[in-house]
């Protein structure tokens, strides 16, 4: 390398590492924010339920007929107590972000994000179950009802709840772009790290385990085909399965810690370090993440009704599923949260401190 090209590749460097124009930052740190003002003012929930009465209900609009009506309860944000704390949480960061007060915006961007989680899996469910009641209760004293009957109860999350989540995400991560939030944000890597590597390592156990196990199946099956013991049993080999469960589930986000998911490369390995960051916190950002939280949304009332009869298998000597099925959710945090660090590396790269 030529002194030229010593000192162009020391300015780019410096070019790099150099803190982010005010405006810039501004603009970055104020517009999720602004997104999550926003999300306050969308619809958060609908929840529709279909009512079937021979006899019209003037009282609650509700026709005669065989196709019933479609009821539906659709909520702005800022009419429901999670859209108020949300836009609580979203002026506090506007003006934090204004200030330039990093930390806080970070304490803050958490707080609202955990906030959206639960506004997403759990809220919402409740404040359309708490319509439903209102609407039974008021059904149940119209004199003209005693034929109706409801049909098709359904909850479904609105734009508002998703724009939030979604901003909320933003408002985390543009506090590790540049400024005072970057050593809390670093200190989060790490600690993200460390988990995803612990559990990495203790399920790597369970492969040879379930080798062990597999071996013993095929070996005991053969045992029992030629002398009647009855060695073998729906026990073990759903104990293989589960174990093969628990490797593929929780060892992912240690997999994608480890950059060791199956990438399909055309122009990915012909890019520079730069080039990389960018399209690993794009897949991060617009891929991953939403990933994980509609699988989460359409997993979890799968997970909470097995929990709730006690799911076991149907096999004779089967073992319970409901524990298991508690894994699923529980591994798409992990990889969320393992995303959450790989997008900050990336931003690290880019900025050129990494």
């Amino acid at each position: 390398m030529t002194v030229a090209d010593e000192r162009r590749s020391d300015a780019a460097n410096r070019l790099e590492s150099a803190p982010l124009p005010r405006i810039l930052r501004l603009a970055l740190s104020l517009s999720p924010a602004l997104l999550v003002l926003i999300s306050a003012a969308l619809p958060w929930a609908e929840t529709s339920v279909r009512v079937i009465s021979e006899t019209a209900l003037p009282e609650l609009g509700v026709p005669a007929g065989p196709g019933g009506l479609k009821l539906s309860f659709v909520p702005q944000g800022f009419r429901i107590m999670a859209g108020q704390i949300a836009l609580t949480l979203g002026l506090l960061g506007l003006i934090l972000a204004a200030l330039e007060r990093g930390r806080e915006q970070m304490v803050v961007a958490v707080i609202a994000t955990l906030h959206a989680c639960y506004a997403l899996f759990i809220g919402l469910g409740r404040d359309g179950s708490a319509h439903l009641a209102s609407f039974e209760s008021s059904l149940a004293a119209d004199p003209l009802s005693a034929a109706a009957q409801l049909s098709g109860i359904d909850f479904q999350p609105a734009q508002g709840v998703l724009l939030y989540l979604a901003a909320s995400y933003l408002m985390l991560l543009s506090s590790a772009v540049d400024g005072k939030g970057l050593p809390l944000h670093r200190r989060l890597v790490a600690g993200i790290d460390r988990l995803n590597g612990w559990v990495g390592t203790g399920v790597a156990w369970l492969g040879a385990a379930m080798i062990v196990v597999g071996a013993y199946n095929a070996i005991a099956r053969k045992v029992d085909q030629f002398s009647g013991l009855s060695l073998s049993s729906n026990a073990y080999i759903e104990a293989q399965w589960y174990m093969f469960s628990l490797l593929f589930l929780l060892g992912a986000a240690w997999t994608l810690r480890e950059d060791g998911h199956v990438r399909v490369d055309v122009l990915y390995g012909r890019l520079g370090p730069h080039g990389k960051a960018r399209i690993d916190l794009a897949g991060t950002v617009l891929f991953l993440m939403p990933f994980c939280a509609a699988a989460l949304w359409f997993s979890l009332p799968s997970v909470l009704n097995s929990w709730q009869v006690r799911e076991i298998s149907p096999d004779p000597g089967g073992l319970p599923r409901y524990p298991l099925k508690l894994v699923l959710p529980a591994a798409l945090v992990m990889i969320a949260l393992q995303g959450h660090a790989m997008a900050t590396r990336q931003l690290d790269i880019l900025r050129g401190r990494q």
